[in-house]
């Protein structure tokens, strides 16, 4: 399947890092030529944390050495659908996504109760499985 734009829906609060092997053998970490969009990233993270290439040895370090993507902004949005979206200037044959999620030491942040991969397909949005 040819894919030009990947999207991730998120219904929780941080995704750290974004890998995505090409097609072939070898590994190719196709985030870090994307261009990165989202619905919201809080004051105090970096979108760019998305698709640095790093990686964190564990999900739960206090306190952090590396940056991290966010979007909580407020208890009002509770329930809001926020996505990222992963965008190449040409289609990819994408064969697998990893995603490390980043877990708040203080309890604040957890996993994503709910996760989705959708990808554009001429003028629609074709949905994955759940991650």
């Amino acid at each position: 399947m040819k894919i030009k734009t990947l999207s991730l829906l998120i219904l929780a609060f941080v995704l750290h890092w974004q890998n995505i092997k090409a097609e072939g053998d070898e590994w190719s970490n196709l985030a870090l030529s994307a261009d990165v969009s989202t619905s919201f990233c809080s004051s105090w993270e970096k979108l760019e944390a998305v698709n640095d290439g790093k990686v964190a040895s564990v999900s739960m370090e206090n306190p952090r050495t590396y940056p991290v993507y966010g979007n909580w902004n407020d208890p009002t949005n509770y329930g809001v659908t926020n996505w990222v979206q992963y965008e190449w200037p040409y289609a990819h044959q994408i064969k697998e996504i990893s995603v490390f999620w980043f877990v708040d030491a203080g309890g604040g942040l957890s996993k994503p109760t709910e996760t989705l991969v959708e990808y554009w397909f001429g003028s629609q949005w074709i949905s994955l499985d759940s991650i």
